[in-house]
């Protein structure tokens, strides 16, 4: 059997989805945090602070899951792939 390190489409995906989902779980915004208290004291000195933005998380899972599904899209023998990991849970449910 002759293995072939040819460029194929899937891999593209597959590397792309990763990289993705490890910039988007890694970027951070800067915010400005002040610490005043009731009366209008402020004990702390205003700084900016690196944080990571509410909508990283949810952006790198759908990125994952879209990429995932792309991936499995784009593999020559896809439909016997799924048919093998849908038969491991149909034998697993007995």
């Amino acid at each position: 059997m002759k293995v072939r390190a040819a460029l194929s489409p899937w891999k593209v995906v597959l590397a792309s989805t990763v990289s993705g989902v490890v910039w988007l779980e890694t970027y951070r915004v800067a915010v400005v945090f002040e610490f005043i208290d009731r009366g209008g004291y402020r004990f702390h000195r205003s700084e900016p602070v690196l944080v990571q933005p509410w909508w990283s998380a949810p952006a790198a899972v759908a990125l994952g899951v879209i990429g995932a599904g792309l991936t499995v899209w784009l593999l020559p023998d896809r439909r016997r792939l799924l048919q093998r990991f849908s038969q491991l849970f149909a034998r697993l449910s007995y």
